[in-house]
Order: C-alpha cells, then structure tokens, then sequence
C-alpha cells in the first residue's frame, strides 16, 4: 500500500513548497540545468549565474528517498555526458561509464543540500559550499579532473577572475553558485507566502551583490596593478601542426612528411624578428621516441621485445615487428640529430613532445619502460626531459595498477574499448627548466597535455616565489576541431592567474595561444581568414579511410596520390596550422593561492563531509520504529 502511494505521488501530485515533486517537473528541472550549464558554456556565459537553481529544486523537498537519489543520479549522468559530448569521438561507451562515475560525487551533494535546508540554513550560503566541495572531489584520484565545473563559462571575463589568484578556481565558483542559491530562496520564500518577501530578498540579493562588488573591485585592482608588476620575459614561438585522428583511421599522416613540415614551419618561425629563443612543437609530435636509450639498445633488447610481444599477442609476425623496431630505432636516432643540429644552427632551443621508451631490467617481464614525455633541446647542450606525471586514466595508463583494485578497471578500459596501447608509467615530478634569451635566463615549467587542467599539476604550486612562465604541450586531435578546443582554453587563464603566470601552449588541431598573468589570451595561431577555430570536424576522415582500405588492397602511391591531395585540400579548409611567435610577460606577484593551495576547497570539503555525516546520523535516529502486533 506505502509503496503504491509513493509512486502515485511521485507521479501524479503537484509539487508543493516544501519540495514534494512529479515526474514532469523532475524531467523539467533536470533538462533545463542541463541546458543552462550547456548554454552558459558554450554560447551565453551569463546564464551560468542561474545555472544551479533547477539542479537545488531538484535536491531540496521535504525528503530524500532512494528513487529521488536515482533520478538526480541519471539526471546527473546525463549532464556529464552533454557537457563532455567529445569524448564519444573517443569511444561512447567510455562517456557514458565516465558520466555515470562522474554522476555519483552529485548525490552526497544533493543529500547535503537537503539535509541543511531541513535545518533553514539559505542555499545563498550551502549551495556553494556544497558544490565546491563537489568540484573539489572531483578533481581528486586518477579520475581527477574538473568536470562540470561553473568557473569555465565566464575565462573571458578578467574582472571576475582575478580572484582566482586567493582560492583558485573554485572561488569563482563559490560566487557563481551563491547567485543560484540566492534566487532559489527568493522562490521558495514566494512559493510558501505567495508575495514577495522584500526582507528575504534584501538579505539574500544583497549579501550575493555585496560578494562581487568585493570580487570586480578586487578585479579592477589586480588589473590595474599588473600593469606595474609586469616584467619583459622571452620570446617564444608556438608551432601548430593540424591532424585530427578517430580509431578507425588513426592520425592518417606520414610521420616523415609530418615531421618534415614541423621543421619547415620552426625554420619560418626562426626568422621571425625578434628570433624566439624557445619553439615549442606539441605533445606526441613525432612518432619514434628521441632518447638515447631507446635508439641505442642492443639486439638483446630487441629480442626481448619480440618474445614479450609474442607472448602478449599471440601470433605476432617475429621478422617484421624486428624490422619495425630497428626502422623506430634508426628514425628515432635520426630525429634526434636533426632536432639538435636545427638548435644548434640557429641557436634556438626547442620543446619536442615525443615518447620515451627505456629498457626494464633484465629480471623483469616488461622489456620497456614507456613515458609520454617532452624533450628540451637546448643549442650545444645535453637534452633535458620533462616526463607527465598525471597520466589520463584508462588512455595512458589503468588506474590503481599493481594493486587489488586494477581489476576491474582493466575490465572496465576492455569493454569500453578504452584499452591504451602502451602501459604509460608516471613521471617523477614537474622540474624546472630554463631558457636563455640576450643574456638572461627564463625558467619554466611544462606541464603535459591534461596537467595543465588542474592547478597541482600544471605547476602553480612552488615553494618559490620566483618568477617564470609555464609552457603547455597537447595533443587534441581526438576532439577533431569540436567546440572542445576552445573551452580547453579556460583552463589556461585560470592557471595564469592562479599562479601570476604568463602561459604558452602549443597543441595539435589548435588551439595554441598565449596567456597573460591576467588570464587574457592572446597571439594564437590563425588561418587566412583570421579563425583560431573553425569547428569543422574531420570532413577528411571518410578520405583518409578510402586511402587505408586501397593501399591494404595493395594499391601504390600513384594510385592514391589524388586521394592524398584531396585530403590535403580538405584539411587546410578544415583545420588550422601554423606558428605564432610572441613575446611572453612575466609578473612579480606570488599569489596567495600558489602559496596555501586549495585550502578554500578544502575547508568547503570539510563543511560538505560534516553536514552530510550529520544530516545522515539525524535521519537514521529519527526513523520511525517498526511496531509488530502480535496475537495474545
């Protein structure tokens, strides 16, 4: 009987104030957060402000029973998968599994947000508090990255963000979501009286209104004082090759040609006047590893690799994969004598992301130790490298490897077809580099591809309060030209405020830019038509699949070569490639944040971790007893 009445009510009552709701509102409320967190990010930035109330009419009622936790569940697998709709160029069922995971750190923030409205405190105040600690979660652990977070939607608008460089990202959260938790309880507080409450409205409009008159003066403050603190630093080009890739037709390129056409684009980028003292190529920019140990190793190695690979694979080809591995070892060795030979000539020093491969020990199974790596070529000097540290889970590397808990994520990377090619290990650290130019010497750190998504990796925090600029290596080509590509920019002047430093990024497909301290972008590579984007897609993909099929039919170069040329004409209407050279500022500030790291976050996380323990105990020990009658 309980049970028929719940669904009943769930799907036929009309919502009251106090937050019972009905099936149509439920789909109502969700749909249009989705749009509005959609929307704001993609095309009206202002509509992140009211972004988070359908998301609190959702979480807030006079209860919270588990098929409620399951609609804000699917509610909220959904908003991830809309948000992150590239990543099904990758593989839809990675997406979907990654929304679903995604969607569980939602559900203790709803829980949390219920139990505090239960207790009158205003959702102008629990609703950041709540959804920060949720970012913050989010960002924590091998799946770490910040996903859905409000902050994104307003990196054009420098006033608003130069309060980053106190809490980080989440800062300009919290005050985002606070204007959403302000206009949640100036509807409730009209839903329960049916007239304006005006001294309900004034606590609530004006606490949130004296929150960012705090926030744009403080703007307007750092903005002008950057123009004291600024300091000239080096110039840097940045190289932009264009080659979007999918699974079935790979990156579709030869890497010779390519590598070819990177040296040609760095030669026209070294006659620039004022010549660069650093050009920087993206991630994984040649195929071969560059460093000595792979190109070098012996034919035991070699050996090694070919039973290893038999053993793994089956039936695996001994004579070619021996062939392969040598033809790697010579265009490796090749690559790196070009490389140092182009820095030395023109005494330039180059940022070359490319893999690392070197030998396991002869005790262990593994013939290869693999990193995804950048090399620092430097004129006359012993090449440095930068390792990733943060490598991207499932695609790199399988999360908890070595431990009880790799299992079924192995299963999980298997069925999702999110399986990587090579076992990536961590590098250690990020560590500090150093260029020179006229005399001086520039440091700098280069985070790798996604570390440059999350303030811990990408360098910001330092012991140090030295001055220096970060230096982003990417390689986007599997978002093929969506509108990923430019809200990857956010990232970038969040972690230039964060750290008052100036940023440069060099990425495959674009787009590669450079950040002042003051989060503002500039000097990115265009096409003739002015486009640092053009999201196109990959009109060529159907092309370059035709190519692959013809050749494995056993057609030769001339067969296809109209094909090849098509694609060349397809891809530069279609992409962007280039280079830009531009000079890069530095800054005297030391931000407090680069200093206590995410310590608002962290106190948020505290606040969320107590609420939702009491709020649980409470509901636990006022559950209503079971009586059992029994016949006497």
């Amino acid at each position: 009987m309980s049970n028929n009445y719940e669904l009943s009510r769930i799907f036929l009552c009309t919502t009251r104030p106090e937050g019972n709701w009905n099936l149509i509102q439920v789909i109502s409320d969700g749909l249009l957060w989705i749009a509005l967190v959609w929307v704001s990010f993609y095309v009206c930035w202002p509509l992140v402000f009211i972004a988070l109330v359908p998301f609190a009419r959702l979480a807030v009622g006079a209860s919270y029973s588990p098929l409620r936790s399951v609609v804000v569940w699917l509610i909220g697998a959904v908003y991830f998968a809309v948000l992150e709709y590239w990543f099904a160029l990758y593989s839809l069922a990675a997406l979907l599994t990654l929304a679903a995971l995604q969607s569980l750190t939602l559900l203790p923030v709803a829980m949390a947000l219920h139990f505090s409205s239960r207790r009158n405190i205003p959702l102008s105040l629990s609703l950041p508090v709540f959804w920060v600690a949720g970012e913050y979660l989010r960002t924590l652990g091998p799946f770490g990255f910040p996903n859905g977070a409000l902050a994104p939607a307003l990196f054009r608008k420098l006033t608003m963000i130069q309060i980053a460089d106190v809490g980080g990202i989440f800062v300009v959260s919290f005050a985002v979501a606070a204007v959403s938790g302000a206009l949640f309880d100036i509807w409730r507080a009209y839903s329960v009286a049916r007239r304006w409450d005006w001294s309900a409205f004034g606590r609530n409009a004006g606490a949130v209104a004296t929150l960012w008159l705090l926030i744009l003066g403080y703007g307007y403050h750092r903005l002008a004082e950057s123009q004291k603190t600024a300091q000239l630093g080096p110039w840097v080009a940045v190289i932009q090759p264009d080659v979007p890739y999918a699974s079935d037709v790979g990156e579709g390129y030869d890497p010779i040609q390519f590598s070819n056409r990177l040296m040609e684009l760095s030669r026209q980028a070294a006659g620039h006047q004022p010549s660069p003292a650093l050009i920087v190529w993206p991630e994984s920019s040649l195929l071969p590893p560059l460093n000595e140990e792979f190109w070098q190793a012996d034919a035991n190695q070699i050996q090694r690799t070919v039973e290893f690979a038999r053993r793994v694979q089956g039936a695996t080809d001994s004579g070619r994969l021996h062939a392969w591995l040598e033809k790697m070892m010579q265009q490796g060795k090749e690559l790196h004598q070009r490389i140092q030979a182009f820095a030395d000539e023109l005494n330039v020093s180059l940022l070359v992301g490319a893999p690392m491969r070197v030998p396991y020990p002869e005790a262990l199974d593994e013939p290869w130790r693999s990193y995804n790596a950048a090399f620092f070529f430097r004129p006359h000097l012993a090449v440095t490298v930068q390792k990733k540290v943060h490598l991207f889970p499932m695609r790199e590397r399988i999360p908890f490897m070595g431990t009880w808990a790799e299992a079924p994520f192995r299963w999980l990377a298997t069925v999702t077809g999110a399986q990587p090619e090579f076992e990536l290990d961590p590098g250690a650290d990020l560590r500090t580099l150093e260029v020179a130019d006229g005399g001086a010497k520039y440091p700098f750190t280069a985070p790798i591809c996604g570390e440059i998504d999350l303030a811990r990796t990408a360098g910001v925090f330092r012991a140090d309060g030295e001055p220096r600029f970060i230096v982003n290596i990417s390689d986007d080509g599997s978002f093929q030209r969506s509108a990923m590509l430019r809200v990857r920019q956010s990232m970038l002047a969040y972690r230039a405020v964060e750290s008052r430093s100036s940023l440069v990024r060099s990425v495959n497909t674009g787009v590669s830019c450079f950040v002042l301290p003051t989060g503002e972008i500039y000097g990115a590579v265009r096409n003739a038509r002015g486009e640092s984007w053009t999201g196109k897609g990959f009109p060529e993909r159907s092309l370059i699949a035709e190519v692959m099929r013809r050749k494995a039919s056993g057609a030769g170069e001339a067969e296809v070569a109209d094909l090849v040329a098509e694609i060349h004409r397809v891809r530069a209407e279609a992409g962007i490639e280039g280079y830009s050279v531009q000079r890069v500022d530095l800054d005297s500030r030391r931000t407090v944040y680069s200093r206590i790291g995410d310590l608002f976050a962290q106190v948020c996380a505290g606040i969320f971790g107590f609420t939702l323990l009491a709020g649980t105990f409470r509901a636990f020990r006022h559950l209503p007893s079971r009586r059992v009658s029994t016949a006497g």
